[in-house]
């Protein structure tokens, strides 16, 4: 296990290759990236595989990477949402080295299981405007079972697995390609599965914000309730803070992924309450690709394709 500790969100050496990959109950997300030392990295392979009856997880990741040919390539796992938890906390006083230990128990009233039971990792977030002696940082805490579930898939393999990576970093990794990283944006994600989507603010390869949004509620659909009133209040209220304590001006791009049966609606009603633009994610025009043409592939292969592109560094 402390292996894994030294491998979780740590930053890595940047290598020209790179595999991510994630998973659900619906199956296994892959992507390929070459030429991470150079602006446009080439993204070689980007799927979405479902699980086969009686097809263990170690045997469908094996054969994906004998069928592509890419065993000696470093892979990078992307933690679902649901496996860990993520909390901004003032830095503990202690050396970096034993940053990681030292939060693990400053968090631990606010985990649901024992800290002993407990992986814990953090990054710096950027100093805000009006520098404070007192750093912070995210805490992203999961229990050791999810961790090592990942490491019981990938040990039959004899696959390289380099990190793991939260889906916030893996989106944070996409978002620095886009157009408005330079002066800051925002992106939300929505995966096809689970309660909750994530927000996040950042700046030139730099996540500055991060948080957890509620999904659209079915239920409130049905009763006519509009699904992005309270949705968009959460929203602005990050974005409000994210300019009055790191930029000097408004976030004015609001990226917005979900799968298309709830898109367009959230899409409508979230413009009708941000003073926002929100913008749809076309990575084709970022990366030397061919992006799949299935809106849920891509949806599902996000975290995937950001822990592949994980050599982008993030602020210390």
């Amino acid at each position: 296990m402390n292996s894994i500790l030294q491998r979780f969100l740590r930053k890595k050496t940047i290598d020209d290759a790179q595999v991510g990959v994630s998973w659900d109950d619906t199956g296994l997300s892959i992507a390929l990236a070459r030429g991470l030392t150079q602006d446009t990295p080439m993204i070689e392979l980007f799927e979405h595989i479902p699980w086969e009856e009686g097809t263990g997880r170690s045997l469908t990741l094996n054969s994906l990477a004998k069928a592509h040919q890419i065993q000696r390539i470093p892979f990078v796992y992307c933690l679902d949402m649901d496996a860990y938890a993520l909390f901004p906390n003032d830095a503990a006083d202690v050396p970096l080295e034993e940053l990681a230990q030292a939060m693990k128990w400053t968090v631990r009233d606010r985990l649901d299981f024992s800290v002993e039971e407990a992986v814990v990792d953090c990054f710096f977030i950027p100093d805000p405007i009006r520098v404070s002696s007192q750093r912070k940082v995210y805490v992203a805490a999961a229990h050791k079972t999810d961790v090592q579930k990942c490491l019981d898939v990938f040990r039959p393999t004899r696959l390289e697995l380099k990190a793991v990576e939260i889906t916030e970093l893996a989106l944070n990794n996409i978002a620095s390609f886009l157009p408005e990283s330079p002066k800051g944006l925002a992106l939300l994600y929505f995966p096809p599965t689970g309660e909750w989507g994530c927000l996040l603010v950042a700046r030139g390869g730099s996540l500055f914000l991060a948080r957890r949004v509620a999904a659209m509620s079915m239920d409130a659909l049905e009763l006519g309730i509009d699904p992005g009133r309270a949705m968009a209040s959460d929203v602005q209220r990050s974005l409000n803070y994210a300019e009055s304590n790191f930029f000097h001006q408004p976030v004015e791009i609001l990226y917005l992924v979900a799968m298309p049966e709830t898109d367009e609606m959230l899409r409508n009603s979230l413009a009708t309450h941000l003073n926002v633009r929100i913008k749809s994610l076309q990575l084709d025009f970022l990366f030397k690709t061919a992006i799949p043409s299935d809106e849920t592939t891509f949806i599902l292969g996000l975290p995937a394709l950001g822990a592949a592109l994980r050599s982008v560094e993030v602020a210390e």
